[in-house]
């Protein structure tokens, strides 16, 4: 598997802006995905190609706990989960459409995603773990 840390707080992908007849990235998108292709790039270094075959996507995001939560607000709260907003489908696609090229050909291979936001006492960032799904003693099968 092919792991990635992504530091700082998790983002989503923000809707497509339109204007002067054109549809447009925000800055904001394409800073974060450029970060993380970036990071990707570095994560795939020891693959001479992205990945052909079904692959599993594991995401954690990791958010800093409100500043306003005491101490007894933090265990009292309701798991560590995180249920306000970002939506975890567009943190998700951030990640999927930066890395789309670099650890898979199309994001169309990714048949399994298992993702989570959660709030914890340490830097905020985003976890992310690749791997094939078909794989024959350590060997990819398929790719």
């Amino acid at each position: 598997p092919i792991k990635l840390t992504i530091p700082g707080e998790p983002l989503a992908l923000q809707r497509a802006r339109h204007g002067n007849g054109r549809t447009y990235d925000t800055h904001q998108n394409k800073d974060a995905k450029q970060k993380i292709a970036l990071l990707g790039n570095t994560a795939m270094r020891n693959r001479s190609k992205p990945y052909e075959g079904a692959i599993k996507l594991t995401i954690l995001f990791i958010h800093a706990w409100p500043k306003s939560y005491s101490q007894k607000r933090k265990n009292q709260s309701n798991g560590f989960y995180k249920v306000t907003k970002s939506d975890i489908d567009n943190q998700i696609k951030l990640v999927m459409d930066a890395l789309n090229g670099i650890a898979w050909k199309d994001d169309a291979q990714v048949s399994v995603i298992h993702a989570e936001k959660v709030h914890m006492d340490r830097d905020p960032c985003t976890m992310v773990t690749i791997e094939p799904l078909w794989e024959v003693d350590g060997v990819e099968v398929f790719s």
